[in-house]
């Protein structure tokens, strides 16, 4: 069942157009896809609704996935494909709860030139497979948390298809879980080809194996960046081209250090260094006015680059 919301949704499968508020109706779809604005209440586990794949967002579209009036928990194999636009999960009153188990991959930026904007406001969002953000060259994509849970089973790939990819993950609320939560984590790689952004704040916690801060998979060289002003990043390892790494371009990775807590997962003499050799991709390390602050959590850590000071603060102490 399918609340169009306020506005328009189009079914792929039928070719049925349904425009008008608080219309429900119950379909059948291979994609669905989303324009203009709107609310989908999260019925997509209906025995007789959803039997399928996409769910697409494109263009300028704006529109919230609300929780059903029971808050029944949702398992469906229906992907999340943010072409452009903006999806919200969840609102500040309304907790969502989707599981999804579809094979293919859940995307956020795959339209070139066009942001895809995913808001995880509240709620649980949990991906069977692959979380990729920017899909394409030229895509803008951004994943911004400020509360709920995601949880991703494989791996999250930022910048991920071309060397003009830009992605942004902004995460200053709720829990951000690459991987199993202690059996298996997996890695988060802040930009597979392009350029890439992780911005931690708040109360967020983000949760992964090996953060990859510039993975260099293409000829450009990728470009990471990490804002850790506040909140907790709980990881295995901090590195740089840990997977598929090319040999070409100038990759960088830069890791600013700001009163956030870097937490680590288990013994790693490796637990914070860049690659060394073939490309040598090192974490440049700058510690700002919040400090850097490091929890070895009891395990035996080694900090493998230096903690430099940051310049623009002069003589006045990080």
């Amino acid at each position: 069942s399918l609340d169009s919301g306020v506005n328009s949704f189009f079914d792929g499968g039928s070719g049925m157009l349904i425009v008008g508020g608080g219309f429900t109706n119950t379909v059948n779809l291979t994609t669905l896809t989303l324009g203009g604005n709107g609310i989908l209440t999260n019925l997509l586990g209906s025995s007789t609704g959803f039997e399928t794949n996409t769910l697409a967002v494109t263009s300028d579209a704006n529109w919230t996935l609300a929780d059903n009036a029971s808050s029944t928990a949702i398992t469906n194999p229906t992907a999340l494909d943010i072409q452009g636009g903006t999806f919200n999960f969840g609102t500040g009153s309304s907790a969502p709860v989707l599981a999804s188990t579809a094979t293919i991959n859940t995307r956020i930026g795959v339209l070139p030139g066009v942001p895809a904007t995913l808001n995880m406001v509240n709620g649980l969002l949990d991906i069977a497979v692959r979380l990729n953000l920017g899909a394409a060259g030229d895509t803008i994509s951004t994943l911004h948390q400020v509360g709920g849970t995601i949880i991703v089973m494989d791996v999250l790939q930022c910048a991920d298809s071309s060397a003009t990819a830009v992605s942004t993950v902004d995460a200053s609320g709720g829990l951000l879980n690459v991987g199993e939560s202690e059996g298996s984590p997996n890695s988060f790689f802040l930009c597979s080809r392009g350029t890439g952004t992780l911005n931690v704040s708040g109360t967020a916690l983000v949760r992964c194996g090996t953060l990859d801060v510039s993975r260099n998979a293409s000829s450009a060289g990728s470009t990471g960046v990490v804002n850790l002003n506040g909140g907790t990043l709980d990881v295995q390892r901090v590195a740089t081209g840990t997977s598929a790494t090319g040999s070409a371009g100038t990759p960088t990775a830069t890791f600013y250090f700001n009163g956030g807590t870097l937490k680590a997962r288990q013994n790693r003499s490796d637990f914070f260094i860049g690659r060394l050799s073939g490309p040598a991709i090192p974490i440049t390390s700058i510690v700002k006015a919040g400090g850097a602050i490091i929890d070895s959590a009891g395990f035996d850590v080694g900090i493998g680059e230096p903690l430099q000071h940051d310049g623009s603060l002069g003589v006045t102490p990080d």
